[in-house]
């Protein structure tokens, strides 16, 4: 277990101050992402669930959008006419969410508190910062065609409760703030967004964000996973060798990574010791909807695995709808053995089993000799491609012994009864070529 290291964190306020084992990160590039050492945070405040109200976000001025290429990657129209998301429920442990925002119009979409109100995106003003939980929420429940765009969320009609647990998500450059400072918060909130998520009965927890390594968070997942949760958590943006990100590398935790236009991994898509990539998804320039109540949609092209993990958690919830029985492990089995390889050998340490395929994942027929499934674990290198049992010879072995002695049978047969009328003829004395040599 990590000893606690006690440092200074800005923006300590007397009598706020305690030793955690582990913060936590938003996962966005351009800022200084990277894991979170053991330090001392400031503890801020637990929420009980509290109604978080969108009128407490920062907005941003409207913009117009790009297209959507991750929609037309994943070929979600098509996705669209097998399903849907109706009747799945998803919890986002993120920032908060501004649900009044054009792309979410429509959408069923709560915000509740588990964290403190003590940062603000403005000094003397109440405004919270909701971009990042914004822009994962529309991943997944994003109404098809807002403002005459080709955006669309994965799973438009699934129901999302966004859980906030974190003040800040990375920093803006024009911010002029340190973004590792911002990044540093507690783990208690999201450990308690965890638990609660997983009273409520979700279908579906979306994680975009790591952390160092926690017991307690590590217990709150694993007992998500037990309840027959899908834990989907981003892998992480950093350089190969980084720290192991949780809750990523968790047993039983489909961890996602990014990919790029091309299929090829993203250059900032994690691979580190101790995390195997269940699979990935867009994470290059992908469009999405920032908080705006401007009456139209400040629309954003970001970057990174937080991105990536979102559009999962909508396939998982498509599949879900369509499979609500399946467990945890066969969701992961089946996103990995329908996944579309990418150019390079699978698994893939940054791409694991390939670019997520909704289509395919919602069409495979499952034979009768599929696996039963087994304790829930996290993917390793070691097991077999697309996580089909190896298969067995020794029947196929036995068969062909057995074909063979009979064709020797045959053949020794036929020789026999070639041979029968010269030995009549010879009184059954061996042929002139084999007799022995005169002496």
């Amino acid at each position: 277990m990590p000893v606690p290291i006690p440092v200074p964190a800005s923006g300590d306020r007397p009598g706020r101050r305690r030793t955690v084992r582990a913060g936590t990160a938003a996962l966005a590039l351009g800022s200084a992402l990277g894991l979170l050492s053991p330090a001392a945070l400031p503890a801020g405040a637990v929420g009980d669930g509290e109604v978080f109200d969108s009128s407490e976000c920062q907005n941003f001025q409207a913009t117009p959008a790009v297209d959507s290429w991750a929609a037309q990657r994943l070929g979600l129209d098509e996705a669209a006419e097998l399903a849907t998301g109706r009747g799945v429920r998803i919890a986002v442990i993120d920032t908060g969410a501004d649900t009044e925002v054009p792309a979410l119009d429509g959408a069923d979409v709560s915000v509740v508190n588990y964290t403190g109100f003590e940062a603000t995106v403005e000094p003397g003003t109440d405004l919270r910062d909701c971009r990042h939980g914004t822009q994962v929420t529309s991943l997944i429940v994003g109404q098809p065609g807002a403002e005459g765009t080709d955006f669309t969320g994965v799973a438009p009609e699934a129901s999302v409760v966004v859980m906030r647990s974190l003040e800040r998500g990375p920093a803006l450059p024009q911010d002029g703030q340190p973004p590792q400072q911002q990044q540093r918060e507690p783990i208690a909130p999201v450990v308690e967004a965890v638990r609660a998520a997983t009273a409520e009965g979700v279908d579906i927890i979306n994680i975009s964000q790591t952390s160092s390594y926690d017991p307690d968070y590590e217990d709150a997942v694993a007992d998500a996973i037990a309840a027959g949760i899908v834990v989907v958590a981003a892998a992480g943006n950093g350089q190969p060798g980084a720290p192991t990100p949780y809750p990523a590398a968790w047993p039983g935790v489909i961890a996602v990574g990014a990919t790029t236009r091309t299929d090829a991994p993203a250059a900032f898509s994690q691979s580190s010791e101790g995390l195997q990539v269940t699979v990935s998804a867009p994470g290059e320039q992908v469009l999405t909807a920032s908080p705006s109540q401007h009456g139209e949609v400040s629309w954003a092209t970001v970057e990174g695995t937080s991105f990536a993990a979102p559009q999962v958690s909508g396939v998982v919830a498509l599949l879900l709808e369509r499979e609500p029985d399946l467990t945890p492990a066969q969701v992961a089995r089946r996103l990995r053995r329908t996944a579309d390889p990418i150019p390079r050998s699978v698994p893939d340490a940054q791409a694991g089993w390939g670019v997520v395929n909704p289509v395919a994942a919602l069409t495979e027929v499952v034979g009768a000799q599929t696996p039963a499934p087994g304790p829930v674990a996290s993917p390793t290198p070691a097991e077999d491609y697309r996580d089909r049992p190896p298969p067995d010879h020794r029947a196929r072995d036995r068969a062909l012994l057995l074909a063979g002695g009979a064709v020797v049978l045959v053949v020794a047969a036929a020789v026999v009864a070639a041979s029968l009328p010269a030995g009549r003829r010879r009184g059954w004395t061996p042929s002139r070529g084999d007799r022995p040599d005169p002496r």
